[in-house]
């Protein structure tokens, strides 16, 4: 990291966290994550010709973080959700009939409002696999920047709108209690050796097996596996930690936005509002649908279909005091069968030589 980076950083971290706390004591949804998340994009845009060329925030402690997000999230697996398993196979299956339906819908949305290319149009659509879609955009002869502000709009949007939509619900703010027991409890040193000890081996294992969404995936799985099999104790990540951890990531999604301009913004929001309110409206309907099948949990099943990013999603899952782990097996599964359809859709069609005619 250059020094301008670096003092770019603290900046953002000197801000964000009374932003942060700010909004928490208005009863904000979700404060920790959705204030800096905010106040970060408000600054990309306004001062982003003074932010230095490339710039994300400080990468490496966001990879660490994410790795802890993941031991917070393996803690909530007991040997109790094991045993409920089967009763999220009707959402998975539900899952899998999502994903080609909101990839349409968005693909129509994005080349008749968006007025994308075929090409950028089908690889902005994809409700998920962020890295993948871009990548593959890339090679395939898309835009990068294009395809990429699209889906840093649909994570922004979703998790704005989400907590929004389920504080409605609810009837109070979202991430509120668990907030305010974030300020005042204490955290034992105990739990903190063993909470480095998950995410360091975690960490290790998804690298050397190159896990999907490694950096959280794996300390995540190494986590559940001990506590699900009663190898550990159930132990709770303080939540003070996951708000800091919160913090990090809205810092670190907002500073993806340094030199995108306001027009910019303008532009992709024509297509991506839009985007998203069908994914969520299409979401929304197989969650109700499946919460009078099965009674999951309405609110979970929420969150297990808005096309949010993994982390940003088990984040909220856990300040709503839900079932993270649960809505994390969702959005890994959602990622997964978004590239594999992607993937098959290109390789048994002729779409991408008609595109380029």
């Amino acid at each position: 990291m250059t020094r301008a980076s670096f003092i770019t950083s603290a900046i953002l971290l000197a801000l964000g966290v009374p932003v942060a706390i700010g909004a928490w004591q208005i009863g904000a949804p979700i404060p920790f994550l959705a204030a800096p998340l905010l106040m970060t994009v408000l600054i990309m845009t306004i001062f982003g010709k003074a932010v230095p060329s490339g710039y994300v925030f400080a990468p490496r402690t966001r990879v660490w973080v994410m790795t802890v997000i993941g031991v917070a999230i393996g803690t909530q697996v007991t040997p109790e959700l094991l045993g409920q398993l089967p009763d999220y196979l009707p959402s998975l299956l539900a899952m899998t009939l999502f994903i080609p339906t909101v990839h349409a819908l968005n693909y129509r949305i994005l080349r008749k409002v968006g007025g994308l290319s075929p090409i950028n149009a089908y690889f902005s659509a994809a409700p998920g696999g962020f890295v993948e879609s871009v990548t593959m955009a890339e090679q395939n002869g898309g835009t990068l920047r294009v395809v990429a502000m699209q889906h840093f709009m649909r994570i922004i949007l979703v998790i704005v709108l989400i907590p929004m939509i389920l504080s409605l619900y609810v009837g109070f703010p979202v991430g509120q209690i668990s907030a305010s027991k974030a300020m005042l409890s204490a955290v034992p040193v105990h739990h903190l050796a063993l909470i480095a000890a998950l995410a360091i081996a975690g960490f290790l294992i998804a690298q050397r097996i190159k896990l999907p969404a490694g950096h959280l995936v794996g300390p995540l799985l190494v986590t559940a596996v001990a506590t699900g099999s009663g190898l550990l104790p159930v132990f709770t990540v303080p939540q003070i930690i996951i708000a800091g951890a919160q913090i990090i990531v809205g810092l670190s999604l907002g500073s993806r936005f340094a030199g995108v301009t306001g027009a910019e913004i303008k532009n992709a929001a024509k297509g991506s509002i839009l985007c998203v309110a069908a994914a969520l409206m299409v979401g929304f309907a197989a969650s109700e649908g499946l919460f009078l099948a099965t009674g999951v949990p309405l609110e979970i099943l929420v969150l297990a279909f808005a096309p949010g990013g993994v982390t940003e999603m088990g984040l909220i899952a856990l300040s709503l005091s839900g079932n993270p782990a649960v809505v994390v097996l969702h959005h890994v599964y959602r990622i997964i069968i978004t590239v594999l359809m992607m993937i098959g859709f290109l390789k048994h069609t002729d779409f991408l030589e008609q595109a380029k005619v």
